[in-house]
């Protein structure tokens, strides 16, 4: 029975122990951010230019690649209607043989007025 209760008061001290381990870091963490607040502000403000600049060339980029997905969506639809298209071409061409010989057959004759 002993040994079971020097493992329960072990894991007790382990948990404490832990407890006042994360207390410790955390306090660590809200002190260096208190300090280094001042830094990140300075280097915040000195990047400002450079996020402005990026944000330039995205806008750019953006409206590059905006006008070359529209050219590249108008070369797509008009493949697509080759692409369906071309088929159709030897029914076309038969249909208008076709025309071509019915209208040659029925012209009208020409007459001489006398």
């Amino acid at each position: 029975m002993s040994g079971m209760l020097a493992l329960l008061v072990f894991v007790t001290m382990g948990v404490i122990a832990l407890i006042g381990l994360t207390v410790l870091m955390v306090a660590l963490k809200v002190v260096l951010w208190v300090v280094f607040l001042p830094l990140r502000l300075l280097f915040g403000v000195l990047t400002l230019p450079f996020l402005l600049l990026r944000l330039v060339f995205g806008v750019i980029a953006g409206l590059i690649g905006g006008v070359i997905l529209l050219v590249g969506a108008a070369v797509l639809l008009i493949g697509a209607l080759a692409a369906i298209l071309a088929p159709l071409l030897p029914i076309a061409f038969v249909v208008l043989v076709t025309w071509a010989i019915v209208k040659l057959l029925n012209r009208p004759s020409s007459q001489i007025a006398g």
